[in-house]
């Protein structure tokens, strides 16, 4: 099977949504996912932040509009619902780095369900190294 590592970096609404986005296209077409988000990403994945990043943060006041116009309408889902979705659909899993979630004093109890473990940046590498996709968010 196709393997796709998604590097997410970034906590705004417009990188949760992409890294989103590229998973459903993947895990339609039968491609596990893995989603190791690190920096301000893993902020972003707390339980009590990551339901109140909602706007899309384009240069684009018109692009911006019109997807919030489109996610209220239902047209687009919140990209936590897109990965739960995923999830049932086929392989994808989402890892917070270790690093910054001891940093963070945080643990897998503080994130948001979508999240499915903490580990460190060797897996990370390794799955990396294992890859036949990798992007980064």
């Amino acid at each position: 099977m196709t393997t796709m590592l998604i590097l997410l970096k970034n906590g705004d609404y417009n990188s949760l949504m992409t890294a989103a986005m590229i998973a459903s296209g993947a895990v339609v077409s039968d491609i596990e996912v893995k989603i190791f988000a690190m920096e301000g990403a893993v902020f972003a994945l707390k339980k009590d932040v990551y339901k109140t990043i909602t706007g899309f943060d384009s240069p684009f006041p018109e692009y911006n509009e019109k997807m919030s116009k489109a996610r209220d309408e239902g047209k687009l889902q919140p990209w936590y619902d897109l990965i739960n979705d995923l999830k049932d659909l086929g392989e994808l899993t989402f890892t917070v780095c270790a690093l910054v979630t001891d940093l963070l004093e945080l643990e897998l109890e503080d994130f948001a369900d979508v999240v499915d473990d903490i580990t460190g940046v060797a897996s990370y590498a390794a799955d990396a190294a294992e890859a036949d996709i990798f992007l980064t968010v």
